[in-house]
């Protein structure tokens, strides 16, 4: 299954981040309970295993647009997983910065810049 995911991973990317969208506006109209209990019904069903429960922490998806980087001056190449250009912060964070922009903010102002590759876009 993981190896069949990563050979379609160009698919699968916007497709989990379309997923915590709809589960996110789902909770806002429905409430987090519906969306609890349909999930744990698909759970049973399907696998507990592949798909996750839903908590009112869940993240929401990140932007499909990494920050800006240039590679001159740059002290570092940063690639960041494949997780974390999907999850974004939680609805319940006080922030809405992703890690992608957060490390790239952090790294900018200690002075010392990274570069994220057109790969990781």
């Amino acid at each position: 299954m993981a190896e069949r995911i990563a050979s379609s991973w160009g698919a699968i990317e916007p497709i989990a981040r379309a997923s915590l969208f709809g589960a996110g506006i789902a909770a806002k109209v429905f409430g987090n309970g519906a969306v609890r209990s349909l999930l744990n019904a698909a759970r049973k069903v399907i696998s507990p295993e592949l798909l996750p429960g839903w908590v009112e922490s869940v993240p929401m998806p990140a932007s499909s647009k990494l920050p800006p980087t240039e590679a001159e001056n740059a002290s570092a190449v940063y690639f960041p997983a494949c997780i974390n250009r999907i999850f974004g912060a939680s609805k319940l964070a006080h922030r809405k910065m992703s890690l992608p922009e957060a490390f790239v903010a952090v790294s900018q102002r200690a002075g010392y810049p990274l570069f994220i590759p057109r790969c990781c876009w």
